[in-house]
């Protein structure tokens, strides 16, 4: 099952919303639009947290205000020397969704070619950048347009190399199926086997984020 849960992480991230804003290096880059309410509002707070800062601190992090999506986050650790990104926490409901305990593992190691690559490459850009990263993958299985939407938020601890606050030390990683009836890996086979109406697909876009807005949010991690 581990590999048909892969091939969902093997799309190419879109990156929707245009608007422009001045990284670290001064270069204008696309500001995240994520589709979900719950990622929305987690941008919210980096923003917040972050303030006039080139990136917000670690400590920074308020488990109190994220109490609307702990289920679908993760923590990963980029490690000082070899900057291998390496889980550190991962919330109950990515651990059903991915079917596998993914913390104290290091990204290279849990997932396979292509799928590594990817991941990898998208930690890289965030590590780059000190930007967020949005993607929403979505592939045709079976009977479905089944995927996921993907948050990366950087954060710094200030140590040493990155005492200047630009360096990315952390990475707060939040994933949501786009079919909210998707909480555990068992779910990505049987709903792509099922040729019966979809009454809980997500819609693409911020109008059909807000009618499912009230739904109770999946249990659900790259």
């Amino acid at each position: 099952m581990s590999g048909f849960v892969d091939r969902l992480a093997a799309l190419r991230p879109l990156l929707p919303g245009r608007a422009a804003r001045r990284s670290r290096d001064g270069e204008a880059r696309p500001e995240p639009a994520p589709a979900v309410p719950e990622l929305a509002r987690l941008h919210a707070l980096w923003t917040a947290w972050r303030g006039a800062a080139p990136l917000p601190h670690r400590w920074s992090i308020n488990p109190l205000e994220l109490g609307f999506c702990l289920a679908n986050l993760a923590l990963v650790d980029i490690e000082p020397e070899t900057r291998r990104p390496r889980y550190r926490l991962v919330g109950t409901g990515l651990v059903d969704l991915w079917g596998r305990e993914l913390r104290g593992r290091y990204i290279d190691q849990v997932y396979r070619f292509p799928v590594r690559r990817e991941v990898l490459n998208a930690y890289r850009r965030v590590m780059a950048s000190g930007e967020p990263l949005y993607g929403e993958r979505i592939f045709n299985l079976g009977f479905r347009r089944l995927g996921y939407h993907r948050l990366m938020l950087p954060f710094t601890d200030g140590s040493a190399g990155g005492g200047d606050g630009r360096r990315v030390d952390l990475v707060m990683l939040a994933i949501y199926p786009t079919d909210r009836r998707i909480r555990r890996v068992d779910d990505w086979r049987e709903l792509a086997e099922d040729p019966r109406p979809r009454p809980g697909f997500f819609p693409q876009g911020p109008g059909g984020a807000a009618r499912l807005a009230g739904t109770r949010p999946p249990v659900s991690g790259s």
